[in-house]
């Protein structure tokens, strides 16, 4: 009798074996994420999802991420590359008569259509680094250490006033603006409820225009500190 069950995920894949096959197999699994990430929350999306999502057997996942946060860490690590391959030749091309408010603005217009990344950014550190492996937990700062260092050129281009240096730690405080506001900016649950009261609108937080302001704020600060 002919079944008619339906395919496991992950009964048509062949073992990758060259490099070429097996950075496919890699990018469909963050392509799968991306996907879930999209629909709901990191902490509400399982490694299983991800797999079936990418058309794979859920230890396939593992041949290449020892844990779901170690996924997600691939993923914002590749969002972020993306938008500093953006911003960089942005910065790099202001005039000399820029201010920091106007390389505030443009690191939040750039910023704006990565909604997934700044989300993946907020929680980074309280919810992605703390179920890493040592490898991938080195790998990721070495990464960073790189190109975090060639951004910081680029705003020291934009801002000479900026102390040496000055670009890493304005990049570093970024995402410290970042994790703070994102969370202020998007309530969740009753609390969302509760400020969505016309009484509470001193109390609600317009992510993006705190953003630009803090920033903008803290680069003439450091500017003039310098």
């Amino acid at each position: 009798m002919r079944s008619t069950s339906k395919p496991q995920a992950g009964e048509g894949w062949q073992r990758a074996h060259s490099a070429e096959q097996k950075e496919q197999r890699r990018e469909a699994i963050l392509g799968a994420a991306a996907e879930l990430f999209r629909e709901r929350s990191m902490a509400d999306i399982s490694i299983g999802e991800v797999a079936e999502r990418a058309g794979l057997a859920k230890g396939s996942v593992y041949r290449y991420f020892s844990t779901k946060e170690e996924v997600f860490l691939a993923l914002f690590l590749q969002a972020l590359g993306a938008w500093f391959d953006e911003v960089m030749p942005l910065l790099r091309g202001l005039g000399r008569d820029t201010s920091p408010n106007d390389v505030a603005a443009l690191v939040v217009r750039t910023l704006a259509p990565r909604e997934p990344m700044l989300r993946l950014l907020a929680s980074n550190s309280c919810d992605i680094e703390q179920n890493l492996s040592l490898e991938a937990a080195r790998a990721s700062k070495r990464w960073e250490l790189e190109h975090i260092v060639l951004a910081g050129e680029a705003f020291e281009a934009a801002l000479p006033a900026l102390p040496e240096g000055g670009g890493v730690r304005a990049i570093l405080r970024l995402g410290a603006l970042v994790s703070g506001l994102w969370p202020m900016g998007h309530p969740v649950g009753p609390m969302k409820k509760v400020l969505a009261a016309p009484k509470m609108a001193p109390l609600r937080v317009d992510f993006y225009g705190e953003l630009e302001a803090s920033f903008g704020a803290l680069l003439a600060g450091m500017c003039r500190a310098s």
